[in-house]
């Protein structure tokens, strides 16, 4: 019986007062640009939770109904629901990922193979609304001066050999910073705790490309995708390359939107651009992909 017991409720901001106060000042002086969410943590009854407040309802609906068409999993917080520009999850204990090495590389491919494995479909590329961005951003960088003409001619001429005509799309985690991942207490299982990340119907692969420019190294990218086909993930590898360059040339393109100007390098991007570029045109990846649909042309997995 519960008797007459009362409810408590405590709710407290996720960060400290002076990281706060440090955030603030630079989004007065146009020096950090939240994305459109804040957190606070909620303690009812001696439960933790975590209420995630976007700016926006809509934002607010996306991000649960893609955990929701998710399902549940030990490989995100599980959903507690939304109202209005809010959404709930369970708190999640668990550590910080420091770094990531061969020590504890394979408890990444077990959460991204559980991320692609759950639902993908083998699609023309062209009838995607991916295919129509990279090209749009494509011209905006070259016409902001950011893409040099040389390049830019090269990958609209040449893009035959560097775009795929088969993709894979389903759920993709974006941004799989480490900050956004732990390590759960309860039996060190990858989490992600950055709900608004996890996309449905979307190009399969785009976090992997992220992770490359991040923690996935060249010494670590074989024995990775080695783990996560052994899996069940659908394979990405041959048009692994246009992912880097989509990743990039998305990058670059957000970052001017958000007028952080200061930090984007043109000669450093246009570099970084042409060694994925010959990566892309080297592989045989337009072969791959092509036998790739003949195979399993209108494959469904759910």
């Amino acid at each position: 019986m519960f008797g007459n017991k009362s409810m408590t409720y405590k709710e407290k901001p996720a960060y400290g007062a002076m990281k706060r106060l440090r955030r603030k000042l630079l989004s007065i002086f146009k020096r950090w640009h939240r994305k459109g969410y804040d957190v606070r943590y909620v303690h009812i009854n001696q439960k933790q939770y975590k209420k995630v407040i976007f700016r926006t309802e809509s934002l607010a609906r996306r991000v649960h109904a893609d955990l929701t068409a998710f399902g549940s999993s030990p490989h995100f917080p599980t959903v507690i629901g939304q109202h209005r520009n809010t959404v709930w999850v369970k708190f999640v204990q668990g550590q910080a990922i420091r770094r990531v090495d061969t020590s504890n590389l394979a408890r990444l491919a077990d959460f991204y193979a559980a991320v692609y494995r759950r639902q993908y479909q083998l699609v023309a590329f062209r009838e995607t609304t991916e295919w129509h961005d990279f090209y749009r951003d494509l011209a905006f960088l070259h016409d902001t001066e950011l893409l040099s003409d040389r390049l830019y001619r090269e990958l609209i001429a040449q893009s035959d050999e560097i775009v795929p005509a088969m993709v894979w799309r389903g759920f993709d985690y974006t941004d799989p910073i480490t900050a956004n991942l732990l390590f759960r207490e309860a039996d060190g299982v990858v989490c992600a705790i950055d709900i608004k990340n996890l996309y449905s119907e979307t190009l399969i692969g785009r976090g992997v490309a992220k992770a490359r420019s991040r923690w996935l190294s060249d010494t670590l990218t074989e024995s990775f995708f080695e783990q996560l086909l052994a899996k069940g993930a659908p394979d990405f590898r041959g048009y692994l390359p246009f992912l880097e360059i989509l990743h990039q040339v998305t990058r670059a393109k957000g970052m001017i939107l958000r007028g952080q100007i200061r930090p984007l390098q043109p000669t450093a991007l246009n570099q970084r651009l042409e060694s994925l570029i010959r990566q892309a045109k080297a592989g045989s990846h337009p072969q791959r992909i092509r036998s790739l649909a003949e195979s399993q042309r209108g494959e469904v997995r759910s």
